[in-house]
């Protein structure tokens, strides 16, 4: 039996699903200057969004993984080209509109600035027909993960429709979303919700103000602390389990029987972007493969740290996630 309190589940299909997905422009500069005209050194155009993430860690870890999604007009075609290219099934349902862009800005001293759009307004019959791609596609006994914003037009229960279906399908579900969505999803009984630090605090009402978006300069201790108070908090409010991520610092986890601190592995950043998402996709991979909250968890930090020395959002070297992992500390 996991950590979690749930007995071990039979290796299968990761299903991911993208309420809000996206085409990312990724541009690098060497000092992003507002109000100056600026030139990009390099410039990349790839498909986007927390779910396909998910699945990029999943398909580097040797793992079964499908896509579900709405996908809006010429650029939603467009961006299932750049998917199937990454060989990554997709079930998609096709809306009015066009799909949303996300402009990413990567300076050369690290920092990432992010623009994302709201996406197309999601209408009641496309939340049916999503819905149903969502039945068909996470079969019986899946691991299925909700990561992602939420278009316009979204229903405000949509989370708890989905872990009411992923239920009724005897599936793990677990939920990365901010705000109200991470309380309800947590008051809905998801088996593991997911978020940052600063989204865990801003939900919960605890948020110190802006400082506490960041915690790479914070005081280790009392980011550790922080962390596993959320964690609780979370675990308290109705999720099964719950996993904070601190960026460098590291993870807290909590689960029904046991908790603990997962810290990160120092690594050069060359793209920050789906660090989290990449935790989420190779932790549900360790808990489909049957390992316990605390071996998962420390499988997932090893892929995010090493995600993030990759220059593809969600990709990583699979050396280099077996070297972290074997340096990862216990949680």
């Amino acid at each position: 039996m996991n950590d979690d309190g749930r007995d071990g589940v039979e290796p299968g299909v990761l299903v991911a699903i993208g309420l809000n997905l996206t085409l990312d422009r990724t541009l690098r500069l060497p000092h992003l200057g507002p109000g100056h005209v600026l030139r990009a050194t390099d410039v990349a155009v790839t498909a986007g969004g927390k779910a396909l993430n998910v699945c990029r860690a999943a398909r580097t870890l040797g793992a079964e993984c499908a896509l579900v999604g709405p996908f809006a007009g010429e650029l939603g075609r467009f961006a299932l080209g750049l998917i199937a290219a990454e060989g990554i099934p997709c079930h998609h349902v096709a809306v009015e509109g066009e799909v949303r862009g996300t402009t990413v800005v990567l300076e050369s001293d690290g920092r990432a600035t992010v623009i994302n759009e709201p996406g197309p307004e999601l209408s009641a019959v496309a939340w049916h027909a999503l819905r149903t791609a969502i039945a068909g596609a996470i079969g019986h006994g899946r691991f299925v993960a909700v990561s992602g914003s939420a278009p316009p037009g979204t229903p405000a229960d949509a989370d708890g429709q989905i872990i009411g279906i992923v239920r009724a399908a005897s599936g793990f579900v677990a939920v990365d979303a901010n705000g109200e969505r991470l309380l309800a999803a947590a008051a809905a009984g998801a088996d593991l919700v997911s978020p940052n630090l600063a989204e865990a605090e801003s939900a919960l009402g605890t948020a110190r103000g802006a400082e506490a978006t960041d915690a790479a300069g914070d005081d280790h201790d009392e980011i550790v602390e922080r962390a596993t108070r959320a964690a609780a908090a979370l675990v308290a409010a109705g999720a099964r389990s719950a996993m904070v991520s601190a960026g460098p610092h590291g993870v807290a986890w909590m689960g029904s029987q046991a908790s603990g601190f997962v810290g990160a592995p120092s690594v050069g950043v060359v793209n920050p972007i789906g660090a989290g998402d990449t935790l989420l996709g190779a932790t549900l991979v360790a808990l489909a493969a049957g390992l316990a909250l605390a071996d998962a968890v420390r499988q997932g930090v090893a892929y995010a740290a090493a995600s993030v020395a990759h220059p593809v959002a969600g990709c990583a070297d699979p050396v280099m996630v077996a070297g972290l992992r074997a340096i990862v500390g216990p949680a």
